[in-house]
């Protein structure tokens, strides 16, 4: 049986790697997300169409995750911490199969085997995809993202080529004016005000939230040269590294809101 649907939160990293897959390889998703602002590292990205709820915790919500799929595959590099434990506890109390992959452990052909493997095994049509958060390991997106690809390609003669996963498939921005602009238009009112009134320590911990969506739909991660380009010429040095590329256009964007939606003392 082929998997016919994920299901994930889109929380940054594991679970946002596993909607970019399943975006990517037209594979149905789904999942419960706990709200639709941008800004805090378990919140949905507004590229993913999920249910929004609102739950007590983020364990609430990942227990909801569990009923929706008919098994459970976690995605870390060490040991599960505990919120993921919970998640493989419930999983396994409510009868549902689960499978935790460490990547320290295998490479990921070899994870996508094992994976392959448990699935045959349990045959489940919808899979609950969850691991560590981007902000507890900054590794975990590339690896799940790459691990999934594999796996979910097995024995097929072809790859499809990469979609670009940004929400309504504009271009790719080119310059870091462009990325500015694109965020002022997409990003909700609220988090736009938020931005605006933030302090500098604030802003630069956007990088793990804001960021994670800039990196993967900006096309940072897939050698987006011009943007880099841009990102050095407004940073004044080389930058190679996309959280580098991601913390300028969040400091130009946050420069761009002050102007617009700071809210001033009458």
């Amino acid at each position: 049986m082929t998997i016919s649907k994920i299901i994930s939160s889109g929380t940054p990293g594991a679970e946002s790697a596993a909607l970019d897959i399943a975006i990517r390889l037209k594979i149905p998703y789904g999942g419960y997300a706990m709200d639709s602002s941008m800004l805090a590292p378990h919140r949905l990205t507004r590229r993913y169409k999920l249910m929004e709820k609102d739950f007590n915790s983020s364990r609430s919500k990942n227990e909801a995750n569990v009923h929706l799929g008919d098994a459970t595959l976690i995605f870390t590099h060490g040991q599960l911490n505990r919120d993921l434990t919970l998640v493989d506890d419930y999983a396994y109390s409510h009868g549902h199969p689960s499978l935790h992959i460490d990547l320290d452990q295998m490479e990921h052909l070899q994870a996508a085997f094992h994976i392959s493997i448990w699935k045959d095994k349990h045959a489940p049509a919808s899979l609950y995809v969850t691991g560590s958060s981007e902000e507890d390991d900054n590794r975990i997106y590339q690896a799940t993202y790459d691990t999934l690809f594999h796996f979910l390609m097995l024995g097929k003669e072809t790859y499809p080529a990469q979609d670009q996963t940004a929400a309504d498939k504009k271009p790719l921005p080119k310059t870091v004016e462009e990325a500015v602009a694109y965020l002022v238009e997409m990003l909700p009112l609220k988090d736009k005000v938020t931005i605006a009134n933030m302090t500098a320590p604030e802003i630069g911990e956007l990088n793990l939230s804001l960021g994670n969506f800039i990196r993967n739909s900006f096309g940072l991660w897939s050698d987006n040269r011009a943007l880099l380009w841009s990102c050095s010429k407004d940073a004044g040095r080389e930058i190679k590294h996309p959280e580098e590329a991601s913390a300028i256009i969040i400091a130009r964007l946050a420069i761009e809101l002050d102007k617009t939606h700071k809210i001033r003392p009458v």
